[in-house]
């Protein structure tokens, strides 16, 4: 199977590179590092404060992301963030 396509835009490969890390460590069994969903969550909060998530593609790996950070404020966003790639 080939990679999804993703932008050449900087922030639309960190934004895949966070979602696919996000995604791997949920596969492998063991216990999740809140740690690195931390700062993931805080990597897409970054972008997002820049005003650089603004596709419908890196608004899906955003809200992928923050579905797994830290607080309601993180939840909200992924919700909006997933609505607005559709």
């Amino acid at each position: 199977m080939s990679e999804p396509q993703t932008s050449h835009r900087p922030q639309d490969r960190q934004l895949a590179y966070l979602e696919r890390t996000d995604q791997a460590d949920r596969r492998t069994g063991a216990l999740v590092d809140r740690i690195r969903d931390y700062q993931r969550a805080e990597h897409v909060l970054d972008l997002l404060r820049s005003g650089r998530i603004d596709s419908p593609e890196s608004q899906l790996n955003a809200a992928i992301v923050l579905q797994h950070g830290s607080c309601a404020e993180h939840f909200e966003l992924a919700h909006r963030l997933a609505t607005a790639a559709n």
